[in-house]
């Protein structure tokens, strides 16, 4: 395994085109070998755009935007190799193409596509470990770290998880990501069942939170004390403790937030399942049909394969009509 990790951490060099490494089989890419020189304005446009693409997903999910961050992430991908200019263009364009594979990846993930999303994670790290450092890059790339801990920790590969997230620790980062971190550390800790690693990532959570500045990252803004204890809420959740979840999932569940729907969509379905583990079935249909009823507006097939599970297990743990029609009314509307 660990043999795995190290292979993981390598990657190839920056100069293999990078679309080689996400397609498996497929010809290389056939765009144009000389990019000519990197300016100002077209740097500033890829940044402009990874902001967009952020925005997009927040706001209505991973699917709808795919195919133009695809477009994206290969064409960034090309200027790479393809054109010349001053180092410190090219550390930004070695940045954001960093930040736009954890975004991609992010993407990817919450898609449902794994293997693609680990590909385009990997891509991201090859060529962040001989990428030209500028300011953001030790940021961008402890980020990137920490969304691949997040995905390993949600397909069960604890150790993975822990390798990872205890590598982007290493970086120097600004506070926000720093907190960044943390809270996946926080959510890492209770998919693998260690408690006392939950309170000490939540406490270190909020201890780099209060040292945030202006000068942190702006895609870091959307990490929140809220945030912070919606992630604590289901960490205890994973360990089957409805109780603290409530606690500290209460915030994010009594808040609308029409910026993040992906996120309340996350709430809903986290009270289904408080509402299962308390045994008070009654009101989890009840809740589960209120989130059905929003669950088609945001593209999560991650989400949504969640949502359908849960009915799936109120069915198996309580065979009634009743819970089996949720069952069926999810599965039919999220297909």
């Amino acid at each position: 395994m660990h043999r795995r990790i190290f292979l993981l951490l390598g990657g190839a060099a920056v100069t293999a085109p990078a679309l080689e490494l996400l397609l498996d089989g497929s010809p290389a890419y056939a765009g144009p070998r000389s990019g000519g020189t990197l300016t100002e304005g077209v740097l500033r446009q890829i940044e402009e755009s990874l902001h967009d693409i952020r925005t997009l997903d927040d706001t209505q999910g991973s699917e709808h935007a795919l195919t133009w961050t695809d477009g994206m992430w290969r064409s960034t991908a090309e200027m790479i190799t393809s054109t010349t200019g001053p180092g410190s263009l090219r550390a930004r364009l070695h940045t954001a193409f960093i930040s736009l594979s954890e975004q991609y990846g992010w993407m990817l993930f919450d898609s449902d596509r794994h293997e693609t999303a680990q590909r385009v994670f990997q891509t991201g790290l090859s060529l962040a470990r001989e990428a030209e450092h500028g300011p953001g890059t030790a940021d961008a790339t402890a980020n990137l770290l920490a969304s691949m801990a997040y995905q390993c920790s949600h397909l069960g590969q604890h150790h993975e998880a822990r390798t990872l997230a205890s590598v982007a620790a290493r970086h120097d980062t600004s506070p926000a990501v720093a907190a960044i971190l943390a809270e996946r550390r926080i959510v890492i800790a209770g998919r693998s069942h260690d408690p006392d690693g939950l309170r000490s990532a939540r406490e270190a959570a909020y201890e780099a939170l209060a040292r945030r500045t202006t000068d942190d990252p702006w895609w870091s803004q959307w990490l929140s004390p809220a945030a912070i204890d919606a992630a604590t809420g289901r960490a205890w959740l994973a360990l089957e403790n409805p109780r603290n979840a409530r606690e500290h999932l209460a915030p994010r569940l009594d808040t609308r937030d029409d910026d993040y729907p992906r996120d309340q969509l996350l709430a809903g379905i986290d009270l289904i399942d408080i509402q299962r583990l308390e045994g008070d079935i009654t009101r989890a249909l009840t809740t589960g049909e209120a989130v059905l009823a929003n669950a088609k507006r945001v593209s999560s097939p991650r989400l949504h394969r969640r949502l359908t599970g849960i009915a799936a297990t109120l069915t198996r743990e309580h065979p009634s009509i009743a819970t089996t029609t949720f069952a069926q009314r999810a599965t039919a509307v999220l297909a």
